[in-house]
């Protein structure tokens, strides 16, 4: 099978960043690669790419993963004890900041003592300023 691959950029490091396109006109963004096991999404990368074409390339990996399907089959998902925060509205105060990117915060309406009276909040997305760092003043 002939593809067509149109260079969409280059990154900071010299990579090409480029698009996969078949032979009936449709892209490889439509998912068909990682879908069916052959690619991985890569976040850095994708950031070129429309947000549209962003979620649904993602979207046809995690089916891959979950389906197990070629450079899947012996995927295993990651062990985590902790529970992501998705649209809760949360009334708590910060106790301690660990760092530029955790905190941790206390609810009152826990016993006091109580494990579930302090957390630690990983803030994702954020970049702490790196010490000794001149440039940030």
């Amino acid at each position: 099978m002939s593809v067509r691959i149109v260079l969409e950029g280059v990154d900071k490091y010299n990579n090409l960043i480029g698009s996969v396109y078949y032979p009936d006109g449709d892209s490889a963004a439509s998912g068909a690669c990682p879908k069916s096991g052959l690619a991985k999404f890569v976040e850095w990368s994708a950031n070129m790419m429309e947000e549209d074409a962003k979620r649904r390339l993602k979207s046809a990996e995690l089916q891959a993963k979950k389906e197990r399907v070629r450079i899947w089959t012996n995927y295993v998902p990651p062990a985590t004890n902790s529970k992501a925060i998705y649209d809760q509205k949360l009334t708590e105060k910060v106790v301690e900041v660990v760092s530029g990117d955790c905190i941790i915060v206390a609810d009152d309406a826990a016993p006091y003592g109580s494990p579930l009276a302090e957390r630690r909040v990983n803030l994702s997305s954020i970049r702490c300023p790196r010490m000794g760092n001149t440039l940030h003043k």
